[in-house]
């Protein structure tokens, strides 16, 4: 029998498009009989799939902006694939500033869309891998996993994770990086006052409840702004706490978590924890958390119809009271760990 031969394939982006790839990796490795190889652009790639067994080698190239003699990732990646073979390689970015690193490769053709229906992302690149071409989108778990050895330093290191706690994920990528979280770029942004609101109202529903607020340690002042004048021990900026094995063990014992549109969102759901997200600018249609099962409660609201049949919505619209609404039927303080993601 002639060993499998493994497929490439290209995916850039942040975490939840790496997370919304998963399904298109696993079927990649049932159909060739072996796990494909991944060029990304960022190291977090690394944690957010390890343990994962649907990937096999991952080849970073960053700056996609420069040509090829003016990055050096890239002609490392030209040096370390020269002489590989591959049955498939599917180039999930056509446009010119990206293709022009791949020109020494055998490009194997995206299967084209059909209609201007909008399409979920996970279906996407299903369809576009000619690996399915309707969308299945509650059948195609995500696969993201943690080890019972990650969950258990997790419980050593800080004894807030014995006890029941819900996450809150308010910051975005736009609110990693210098500047005003509230200036008209960010389009995720919710005020600073309406995440008081809902915090103050999680610490008040859930007396023997920790709540972590987190994010990345650049947002760690952003976080401040937004819980010191709740003055309450048990709500707690935990932006430096949590690298992403951390997160990802976290997301296996928490009893939910309320987060805006963003990469550790993806990650919680795909991990089973119960969520409570707020959408914009991007809808559910296109964007809605894979996850196995659990409440995931998903808010989303438009200016106008303009706006929402072109799949535009407006987290501002969201008010505090349509999020503490939901805390009663999405929070599981009884939920058992997700053994299918643990190794």
């Amino acid at each position: 029998m002639s060993k499998p031969q493994k497929s490439l394939i290209t995916r850039f982006g942040g975490i939840g498009d790496i997370v919304l790839l998963t399904p298109t990796l696993k079927a990649l490795t049932e159909r060739d009989g072996i796990a494909p190889d991944l060029i990304t652009g960022a190291g977090w790639v690394f944690p957010t799939l390890k343990n994962c067994p649907y990937v096999g080698d991952i080849y970073l190239m960053g700056k996609r902006g420069l040509p090829r003699f003016l990055n050096s990732s890239s002609r490392k990646l030209k040096k370390d694939l020269k002489n590989k073979t591959y049955k498939n390689i599917y180039n999930l970015h056509e446009e010119p500033r990206t293709a022009r690193h791949f020109d020494f490769l055998n490009l194997t053709p995206l299967t084209s869309g059909q209609g201007n229906s909008i399409e979920h992302e996970s279906a996407r690149r299903l369809r576009e891998t000619g690996l399915r071409a309707e969308s299945l989108l509650e059948k195609a778990l995500p696969q993201i996993f943690t080890t019972q050895s990650d969950i258990d330093s997790l419980l050593n290191k800080d004894p807030v994770y014995k006890d029941p706690f819900i996450l809150v994920q308010p910051g975005n990528k736009k609110t990693m990086v210098r500047g005003d979280s509230a200036r008209t770029s960010n389009a995720k942004f919710w005020s600073n006052d309406k995440w008081r609101k809902v915090i103050s109202s999680l610490a008040a529903s859930y007396p023997d409840t920790t709540v972590l607020v987190i994010g990345s340690p650049s947002e760690s002042d952003y976080i401040d702004e937004i819980i010191t004048p709740i003055k309450s021990s048990r709500i707690r900026n935990y932006s430096s706490d949590l690298n992403l094995l951390e997160l990802k063990a976290a997301c296996t014992l928490a009893a939910g978590m309320i987060t805006v549109d963003t990469g550790p969102a993806h990650i919680a759901a795909a991990l089973g924890c119960p969520m409570i997200e707020l959408f914009g600018p991007c809808t559910p249609e296109s964007h809605a958390p894979l996850n196995l099962g659990q409440k995931i409660e998903m808010l989303v609201k438009f200016n106008n119809e303009s706006e929402k049949a072109n799949y535009l919505s407006s987290i501002g619209l969201i008010t505090p009271a349509e999020v503490i609404e939901k805390f009663e039927s999405t929070f599981d303080f009884h939920r058992t760990a997700p053994l299918s993601r643990i190794s």
